[in-house]
């Protein structure tokens, strides 16, 4: 996906969450029933599992550009790995908040604004998750593996 039009979604995506929250925090608040039952341990359990096959990919996919690399000597394939690096990065640091997240709530929520912000947040996280399992996904497919075949 065209990093600018991520950026761009997400953009969209934290104004939309801010207004809802300013406006309409009943929509994403816990007087929503399906935020209140979904931002709990069923969000960490989405963000876990999207974690844990979105890694193992994410290190096949390394380990496949190295050997490539070794093959044909190109140095071009480093910006590639440097990315993918960066996406495992980022992928474990928002499963990390979304703990806290989830974690806190009970804590820090006093009202129907702390209970959208959080669940807000929430949202955000996942969106984000999916928009770098698509890069992910979308750039695979723009990888030319056919000379990696020699291996067999």
């Amino acid at each position: 996906m065209n990093p600018i039009l991520s950026k761009l979604i997400l953009v969209v995506a934290v104004g939309v969450a801010l207004c809802l929250i300013a406006y309409r925090p009943q929509w994403v608040g816990d007087e929503n029933k399906f935020l209140r039952d979904f931002v709990n341990h069923e969000y960490l359990n989405i963000l876990g599992v999207i974690l844990a096959i979105t890694l193992a990919s994410l290190s096949q996919l390394h380990l496949s550009l190295g050997r490539l690399r070794n093959q044909l000597g190109d140095e071009g394939l480093d910006d590639i790995r440097c990315e993918i690096r960066s996406s495992a990065i980022w992928l474990i640091l928002g499963f990390i908040l979304g703990l806290i997240a989830v974690i806190m709530k009970p804590i820090i929520v006093f009202g129907v604004a702390g209970a959208a912000s959080v669940n807000a947040f929430c949202l955000v996280i996942l969106l984000f998750y999916i928009l770098i399992l698509s890069d992910i996904t979308l750039s695979v497919f723009d990888i030319d593996f056919a000379s990696s075949n020699d291996d067999k």
